[in-house]
Formats: C-alpha cells, sequence, structure tokens
C-alpha cells in the first residue's frame, strides 16, 4: 500500500472482516465481487456513503481493517494502481480504504457499485441510435447514462431529480407517520411489528427482468402454493415495473393497491358527510365513525372473484365494479388525503387480511410501497429494491425525461444519424437546465443594438441571454460552455488537492483548519458595482483599521471583477496574489537544478530543497513598499522589479505546474503570513480564489459568489463568445435584426 502504511497486524485470510462473513455467502465468490471495486472511475469510488456506523468518518479506524486490506490488495493487482491514482491527490490512504470498504459491505450484502459503464450495469451498454431510443426502456436510459455519465450538467440535472425525488419520498413517509402514530395511539395496530428479515436487491445496471427473475429465485417453490410478497425502495428504484413483470410471470398473481381501500372508505365518509349536511373534516372523523365506516367494507369472493364489497350509507357495490366510476368523482379524490391520514392503521390491518385470504387460496399476492406499511404485512417473503448511490435514481429521471424530449424533438427526421440522437439528448438536456433559470434573472430585457454590444459589459451579456434564453443553439452552447469550465474548475481543485493533501502529509498545514464563517452572495440579475457594494456594506468598519477579504466561488460567478470594483472602493487596497510567490520558487528551482545539471522533476524538489527555496523569499515593506525580495541561488531582487521580466521567462512557465503540486502548502503558509503583515499595517488585502488554499487563510471576512444554476454561468461564457464574434462582422450602423442575426450566426459556428 502507499507509504502511510508501515506495519500490519498480522495477516487476514479474508479481504473483509470475518464478522462480515456470515452475509458475504461464499468467499471464493465474494472475492470475486470485490474486484469490481478496483474498476470504479474515481467519482463513483469518492461517493461512497457509509452502509453501517464502523464506516462512517467519525467512527472509522483503519488500523482494524489493515490485515484485510493488505489481503485485498494480494487479490486484485489492480487495486495498488487506484491507490497511485487517488492517495494523496484526492484522498489520504486511511479514507481510501473507507471508502473501500464502504463499497465492498454493499457488495458482500446482496447489493453492487457504480461501474463506469450504465452506471454500474457491468456490460457495455447498447449502440445509441434512434432504434434503442424509440425502444424507450431500460436499456435506452442506461444507454443515454452511460453517454453523459461524465457530463458535469447531466450530473447536476440528476442530482436536482434525486432531491427532488427524495424529498418528495420525505414528506410521503412524514405524513405515513403520522398516520401510523395515530393508529399507534387507537390501539388500531402495534407500535413495532415483528419484521420478517428483508432480502435488498441491488438493482444498479439490472433490467427489471433480470431483477424479477432473482426474486422468484429467492421465492423457490413458494409461488405453487400461494404466497404474499412485499416489495419496498425508494422511488424510482423500478418497484412498479418489478412487479408487473412478476405478475405476468407468477401463476395466479395479484397486485394489491390500498388505494381503492381508501377510496372507498372516503366515498362512505362524504355519503355520512352529505346526510348531516356538515363538511367532512378531521374532526368529523372520530374513533367510531371510522370504526362503522370499516364495517361497510367486506373482502372476500364475489361471482367467484376476489373483490372488495361497500355496503353502507346507500351502497352496495363491489369495488371492481365502480373502480372508474363513482371511487373517481371529484368529491372522493379531493377528500382522500383527509381521510386517509387518520385511516392508515384500519387500511393496513384491512390489507393485511385480504393478502393472507388470497395467499390461502393459492394466489400470489404482490405488494409495493413503502416499508412503513408493510411492516404489518406478516409474510417471509420481503424484498426491498437499493441503489448504491442516491444520484443513480436522479440519472435515470433525468434519462427518461432527455428521452422523452429528444423523441419529441426528432418525430419529423427520416432516420436520423446516431450523432443526431445524440445531439437532440444534448439539446434536450440543454432546455432542461435552462427552463429552471427564471426570465427575471437577467434584468429587464433591453433591444439588441450595435451599441449594447459595444458597451461589452454585464449589461450587453444580460441583453443577448435574454433574446436567446429559448433557442436552442445557444441553449446547447451554454450547456457546452458550462460543461467546460466546471469541468476545469474540477481539475483544477483536483489538483489544488493533491498538493495541499502532501503538505498535510509534510505537515506544513493542518489537515482541517478551523475556518470561519462564510457570506454567500447568490450574483444572479446583479452588477459587480451592486455586489461590491453588498461585500463593502458586510465589512461594515473593517476597512478604515485594515481588513483581509476573501472571495471564493466558481469560475464565472465574477470574483475577478468584484475584486477590481472593491479594489478601487476600499481604502488602501491591495490585490494578492500566489502568483508570482510561485513564479520566484520556480526561478529558484531551475536555477538550482541548472546548477546542478539536474532535471527538475518532483525528485529533484527534495523537502530540503523546498525549504531552502522558501527561506529564500521575504515579505515586507521595502523602499516603503509591501514587497516580496528574492535572496538566493545568485539573485538578490524585488518581485516588482522582476515581474515582467525574469519571472516570466520561458523556464519558468514550462516549470511552474510541477513546483506548485510539491509547494501548496508552503506558498499558503507565506501568503497567509503576508496578508496578516499587510493587514496589520492597516491595509485592505483582497484575495480571490479557490476555496481549498483560501481556508488556510484566518480572517472573518469570507465571500463566497454563487449562482443557483450553474448553466448561468455557461449562458454568461456564450454570450461573451458571440457578442466578441458578432462585432467583428457586423457594420457600422447595422440594424437591430442584422445585430441578432450576427449572434445568431455566430452561437452555431461555435457549435
Amino acid at each position: 500500500m502507499g507509504a502511510e502504511v508501515s506495519t500490519l497486524p498480522p495477516k487476514s485470510d479474508l479481504p473483509y472482516p470475518e464478522a462480515w462473513a456470515k452475509f458475504a455467502g461464499d468467499a471464493a465468490a465474494a472475492r470475486g465481487a470485490l474486484a469490481a471495486i478496483s474498476e470504479l472511475d474515481t467519482a463513483a469510488l469518492l461517493a461512497a456513503t457509509p452502509p453501517v456506523p464502523e464506516l462512517r468518518p467519525d467512527a472509522w479506524n483503519f488500523q482494524e481493517f489493515m490485515g484485510c486490506a493488505q489481503e485485498a490488495l494480494n487479490i486484485d493487482a489492480r487495486l495498488q494502481k487506484r491507490i497511485d491514482q487517488i492517495v494523496p491527490k484526492r484522498v489520504l490512504e486511511d479514507e481510501f480504504w473507507r471508502l473501500y470498504y464502504c463499497h465492498a459491505y454493499d457488495i458482500l450484502n446482496g447489493g453492487s457499485t457504480l461501474s463506469t459503464t450504465s452506471a454500474g450495469s457491468g456490460s457495455t451498454p447498447s449502440p445509441l441510435n434512434m432504434a434503442l431510443l424509440k425502444v424507450s426502456d431500460d436499456s435506452t436510459s442506461n444507454a443515454i447514462i452511460s453517454a453523459f455519465k461524465d457530463d458535469t450538467t447531466f450530473r447536476i440535472l440528476s442530482q436536482k431529480e434525486t432531491d427532488g425525488i427524495l424529498s418528495r419520498d420525505a414528506e410521503d413517509d412524514e405524513k405515513l407517520a403520522a398516520g401510523i402514530a395515530k393508529a399507534v395511539a387507537k390501539g388500531v395496530v402495534e407500535k413495532s411489528p415483528p419484521v420478517e428479515k428483508t432480502c435488498k436487491i441491488n438493482v444498479l445496471g439490472k433490467s427489471a427482468d433480470v431483477v424479477a427473475a432473482e426474486i422468484l429465485r429467492h421465492l423457490g417453490d413458494a409461488p405453487k402454493t400461494g404466497c404474499v410478497l412485499v416489495l419496498q425502495g425508494l422511488s424510482g428504484t423500478g418497484k412498479g415495473t418489478t412487479v408487473a413483470k412478476l405478475q405476468a410471470t407468477l401463476p395466479r398473481a395479484a397486485c394489491w393497491s390500498n388505494g381503492n381501500v381508501f377510496r372507498a372508505l372516503t366515498l362512505l365518509a362524504c355519503a355520512h358527510c352529505d346526510k348531516l349536511g356538515i363538511p367532512l373534516s378531521s374532526e368529523v372523523l372520530t374513533a367510531p365513525l371510522l370504526e362503522a365506516l370499516m364495517s361497510c367494507l367486506k373482502f372476500g369472493k364475489f361471482n367467484g372473484e376476489f373483490d372488495i364489497n361497500v355496503k353502507g350509507h346507500g351502497y352496495d357495490v363491489l369495488v371492481s365494479e365502480v373502480a372508474n366510476t363513482v371511487l373517481k368523482e371529484p368529491r372522493v379524490g379531493k377528500n382522500i388525503p383527509t381521510v386517509a391520514e387518520v385511516t392508515q392503521g384500519e387500511v393496513i390491518k384491512f390489507a393485511a387480511a385480504a393478502a393472507e385470504a388470497m395467499r390461502a387460496d393459492g394466489m400470489n399476492v404482490l405488494m409495493e410501497g413503502r416499508a412503513q406499511t408493510l411492516d404489518y404485512i406478516r409474510t417471509p417473503h420481503r424484498f426491498e429494491l437499493t441503489l448504491p448511490e442516491p444520484i443513480i435514481i436522479g440519472m435515470r429521471r433525468a434519462a427518461q425525461r432527455m428521452m422523452g424530449s429528444a423523441l419529441t424533438g426528432l418525430k419529423d427526421a427520416s432516420d436520423p444519424s446516431a450523432e443526431a440522437v445524440h445531439i437532440a439528448l444534448e439539446e434536450s438536456l440543454a432546455k432542461m437546465l435552462g427552463s429552471s433559470v427564471p426570465a427575471a434573472a437577467f434584468g429587464q430585457p433591453i433591444s439588441l443594438s450595435s451599441a449594447v454590444l459595444e458597451a461589452g459589459d454585464d449589461t450587453s451579456t444580460n441583453s443577448i441571454i435574454q433574446a436567446f434564453r429559448e433557442d436552442s443553439s445557444f441553449l446547447l452552447l451554454s450547456k457546452r460552455e458550462a460543461d467546460g469550465i466546471l469541468r476545469r474548475d474540477a481539475e483544477d481543485d483536483e489538483k489544488l488537492a493533491a498538493g495541499i493533501a502532501k503538505a498535510i502529509a509534510k505537515g506544513v498545514v493542518e489537515a482541517k483548519p478551523p475556518v470561519e464563517a462564510t457570506c454567500n452572495i447568490d450574483v444572479l440579475g446583479k452588477s459587480a458595482d451592486i455586489v461590491a457594494a453588498e461585500i463593502i456594506k458586510h465589512l461594515g468598519d473593517a476597512p478604515k483599521t485594515g481588513c483581509v477579504l476573501v472571495l471564493q466561488g466558481l469560475s464565472g460567478t465574477g470574483k475577478g471583477t468584484t475584486v477590481a470594483k472593491l479594489q478601487a472602493s476600499l481604502p488602501r487596497a491591495s490585490c494578492w496574489s500566489n502568483g508570482n510567490v510561485f513564479r520566484a520558487l520556480t526561478l529558484l528551482a531551475v536555477t538550482h537544478c541548472e546548477k546542478q545539471d539536474v532535471k527538475l522533476d518532483a525528485a529533484a524538489l527534495t523537502p530540503a530543497l523546498l525549504q531552502e527555496l522558501i527561506s529564500c523569499l521575504e515579505f515586507g515593506k521595502f523602499n516603503g513598499q509591501f514587497d516580496i525580495k528574492v535572496k538566493g541561488q545568485g539573485y538578490d531582487v524585488l518581485v516588482s522589479e522582476v515581474a515582467n521580466t525574469i519571472l516570466k521567462e520561458p523556464r519558468v512557465g514550462k516549470n511552474i505546474p510541477t513546483v506548485a503540486e510539491v509547494t501548496q502548502g508552503e506558498v499558503i503558509k507565506f501568503a497567509a503570513a503576508a496578508a496578516e503583515a499587510m493587514r496589520a499595517d492597516g491595509m485592505n488585502v483582497l484575495m480571490e480564489g479557490r476555496a481549498q488554499t483560501l481556508n488556510y487563510i484566518r480572517t472573518p471576512h469570507r465571500f463566497e459568489l454563487t449562482l443557483p444554476e450553474p448553466i448561468i454561468i455557461g449562458m454568461r461564457r456564450a454570450a461573451q463568445r458571440m457578442m466578441g464574434s458578432a462585432l467583428q462582422k457586423l457594420k457600422s450602423q447595422a440594424s437591430a435584426e442584422d445585430v441578432r442575426l450576427s449572434l445568431l450566426q455566430a452561437a452555431k459556428e461555435m457549435l
């Protein structure tokens, strides 16, 4: 393993804790299954969530797993390569192994994990073409996910879909919990029913047919004589589709739903209130009335088929006869929530008795829903559909929405190519992202003109966005620009993380600095002047005596422009950049290596040499001004004197990445000390950049510029590019229509 692991406890015979063997099954098969972890893409591997308390970050004890980790390395040669790729660039080694065992636990406990194809199918997805798009099933969704899994904007849409689904599930769970709590309080159901063991099935990358077949294997011979099967899981895991497959496969299978029971009760409650001339409310639904209403429902065989007889309050009908008529009346529909809230327990008991009656008659009863209600159904055949990462639910939903939109867009196309299908899907994604941006976000619409473009400011870009915000070419260009910006930001963050991880390993900086509260400022629809004024208001009187202000945020949120506005407004303001510190260190490193006639690489930059080079830099006042003095390796100069000469030499520029990778910690400390020295002298120090480095600057004045929708960053960049291109081609005194056409042509040429 990596450098942090120096000794190991006695060798383990298993690549996982012995306690896990009780659910891991066959050891040889388990070893083979764990090999899938080393094939994960980095994002998926790092996205693991703790399935048990011992794997939570605050409880993780790597020492207890070290012997197992060594055995995991022994059985999977690829694992060490993944460690070399990720440690310490993204995480330290003990964290890598915590994440590894989160995935391992899920796999061994009957699941799978997110792989690099088809969001975890483990197999090559079908080619994404028009024929597959028309199929519109899980194979289509998997192909779309595979095609867009590395697209940052697709992941953003997927996360939004995930958040929406989980939020709705949580709301439904809360309502169910309230209803069941009332049932428990009334003594209708027990508080903690004796729930049988549930078989969890990871549906990642599996079709509904495969999942259904897996459930059938678990059922064994039970369907021959009849059984009750309950199926639970989050929305989006495929419960409904799986139940449909099971119903088509099993003999004498019936799907049970509580929906018509609630509708029947609501119908009776409405009739009762109508007779009394009172509105239906929860106060009316007293315990005696509910008992009377429940007594009007009878489950059994009628005309040779199982059904529900509704008899009372003027009715004597079978549910099957009125399911699509009386039970669908508006007065029933609007009052269901009121009735359901106070009859959860009664309906649960009714459903359990009905399911048992059908089972006793040799039927196979399929019940899908929430665990909170299904826990009251007694059966040994319990299943839960799971996904290792919640975002996969959102990916499925996003893929389904893109599929539907693309099909609509291509309905008149004659045999579109695979490329055309991909572009149609990408346009659909762009439209979905763009639709979430309010029109008012870019201020009052201003007619496009040559004068507006020539202004070249935020008013110009906002006017272009307003004019083209529903245009498919503009949205697609915006989506691609956003994806590029976010991707580059992620790459830069990864490089920074690698440098900081090395600094932590060397003991140069601490792993978790005590970061002060950060003030988030939504810049949507605001000019740089307004954003700067908002920051100055938050600063209060601090600038009068000097302060350090840090400003972070994604690329494209306007950090540079805002800092320029602040510098122009605040007294004795200075913008700090680490750039010249890295250049000065690189100059010293290059000179050292030239003298030693060795190649400048990571191996040459030993801790001792880095300490020597840092000692050659001194920050302070020189000639009455703050500056950096470079003294060593034959130099004795101020950075201000050589910033545009020696420090810009090619031999310096090309080697900066090599030096920066191993000096992040040293430069962060140097910058923090310099900022504090200037603040103590009464200056206002402005520092903008990445949170990873700014977190090491101690100051109470922390700000982050944000945008509610990342595609807005792409819209801004697309508008700027279109404006630049159009200005080069437009003639003086061009008409508004010429301006619009020129901008549109620019967008199309950039795609």
